[in-house]
């Protein structure tokens, strides 16, 4: 009840230290089951403030990003709005470095952030789905990769292009790093279910799971 709006997104920084963004434009963190600071960094005016991704170098380097080109920056002990490049949801934020950070959203709209000031626009193969979106990044053995909702995509060079998929139906929505490899979740109503993809490095795998509720 201290923190307004329902939480959107969360981030570990480790040492019992996790951020979560609300869908009021509020960033808390909460310290060993106690909040202990926040802050608001939403558009003001908008109705919709909604903070949709957070993630970070370590626990004293974030970005947090939201709709209406809500984009903020954690550093020196304090969230900070930064402006952005675009009006754009943004859905989408992994900072590589403190100095490497991608950020994305709606209508196929992807930047690379130095962190600063030099925000560079980043081109995607539409050939596939002309509406996408951006919904995850994970950047893994070397290779930024980025889910859309359903399809999966590679950074190469300014450029992200489609991987193949293992299944028609597969979704992939969001990506984690993990120990096993890269992981992509993703779901859909009905018959095409939820599905489980894994990439270790040399081959991808998928399968469906289908949980009955």
């Amino acid at each position: 009840g201290r923190v307004n709006g329902s939480l959107r997104c969360a981030y570990d920084r480790g040492n019992g230290k996790i951020e979560f963004g609300s869908a009021d434009g509020w960033i808390a963190c909460v310290e060993d089951g106690v909040l202990t600071s926040k802050a608001q960094v939403g558009n003001e005016g908008e109705k919709y403030n909604f903070i949709t991704a957070i993630h970070g170098v370590g626990a004293d380097f974030m970005v947090a990003v939201g709709w209406k080109g809500i984009v903020a920056r954690y550093s020196s002990g304090q969230w900070v709005k930064v402006p952005a490049p675009s009006n754009v949801d943004l859905s989408a934020v992994w900072c590589s470095s403190k100095t490497e950070i991608y950020i994305g959203g709606q209508s196929g709209l992807a930047w690379r952030w130095d962190g600063d000031g030099r925000w560079q626009p980043l081109a995607i193969d539409t050939s596939k789905d002309p509406s996408v979106v951006f919904t995850g990044f994970a950047h893994f053995e070397g290779t930024l990769y980025a889910a859309c909702g359903g399809d999966l995509y590679r950074l190469e060079g300014d450029t992200f292009i489609s991987v193949p998929k293992v299944f028609e139906d597969q979704q992939v929505g969001a990506l984690v790093v993990t120990t096993s490899g890269l992981i992509g979740l993703g779901g859909s109503w009905g018959p095409r279910g939820n599905w489980f993809t894994r990439f270790d490095g040399k081959t991808w795998t998928a399968e469906q799971i289908n949980i009955k509720l």
